[in-house]
């Protein structure tokens, strides 16, 4: 039991160090926004099949997604971020028990957007997919987001 709860608590630590620094910005989020505005859908795919091919290969799931205009569909586990200059995102439930998230950070100005949004909700959520930067080791980031109605 104690080797279990320590295995725990090193993988919260590894988790929450890896993570420390490695926000995307209000104004990362606010650029991609304005970069893809005029841009058609590129690919549209779910949060568990992004992170699956990740997973798989990283060099041809970036090949495939990495600078594209994303149509993510996904369920919404949580709504988190927005603090100290760092954008506010959606996080995608890719499986039960996966430590690899879909993240989906928005600009500012989709606060109500994304305040609107609650844990378990389905949603499709447009943005660009940004891996070149490698952020955080546990997530897929899709910056520049906006909520599709379809």
């Amino acid at each position: 039991m104690r080797f279990v709860t320590f295995s725990l608590a090193l993988v919260v630590a590894v988790l929450t160090l890896a993570s420390i620094g490695c926000a995307v910005t209000e104004e990362e989020a606010e650029q991609a926004e304005f970069d893809i505005a005029d841009r058609p859908i590129d690919v549209r795919v779910t949060a568990t099949r992004l992170m699956e091919d990740y997973g798989n290969y990283t060099v041809a799931a970036n090949q495939q997604y990495n600078g594209k205009v994303l149509a993510v569909s996904g369920t919404v586990e949580s709504v988190s971020g927005g603090t100290e200059g760092d954008a506010l995102y959606v996080e995608l439930r890719t499986g039960d028990f996966s430590i690899v998230s879909v993240r989906c950070y928005f600009a500012p100005g989709r606060l109500d957007e994304v305040t609107s949004l609650n844990k378990g909700d389905r949603v499709v959520l447009r943005g660009l997919g940004d891996e070149e930067k490698d952020r955080d080791p546990f997530s897929i980031e899709v910056i520049g987001c906006s909520k599709l109605e379809e």
